[in-house]
């Protein structure tokens, strides 16, 4: 996990990128052109890294995560990059909701010392809804 200095440079770093590109741009998207004019912007997976220091120094009452499995079976949580924020120590059994998709109610020991229930999309994604246990 990144150090306390280490997180506030690449924090201020993408702060400092994202400030100059909505000035610049608004809410357009760019292309690589532009983007080389602008500051420094962490790479992924220092992003990655920057959303696991969050994920513990400041604990989420819910979180949108990825989900990590072998095979049809589910086993942890992650950043989009693949950083692992917990593994899940629970699963009931697949059912279909009334939108036709596949879901899997799952249960997770986060790496921030706190557990967490949700929802696993597992015919529309690779993602998980979460939300702490009281």
């Amino acid at each position: 996990m990144l150090t306390k200095a280490k997180y506030r440079t690449l924090r201020a770093a993408y702060d400092l990128h994202d400030a100059e590109r909505k000035r610049l741009y608004g809410n357009k998207s760019i292309g690589a052109a532009e983007s080389n004019t602008l500051p420094y912007s962490p790479t992924n997976d220092e992003r990655g890294q920057m959303e696991v220091y969050e994920f513990v120094t400041d604990i989420p009452k819910k979180y949108f995560a990825y989900v990590h499995c072998e095979g049809e079976r589910p086993i942890a949580i992650t950043t989009l990059p693949g950083d692992n924020l917990g593994m899940i120590i629970g699963r009931g059994l697949p059912y279909y909701s009334n939108m036709g998709d596949k879901r899997v109610n799952i249960r997770v020991k986060a790496i921030n010392g706190r557990e967490y229930t949700g929802i696993y999309f597992q015919s529309a994604g690779d993602y998980c809804r979460l939300k702490i246990c009281k």
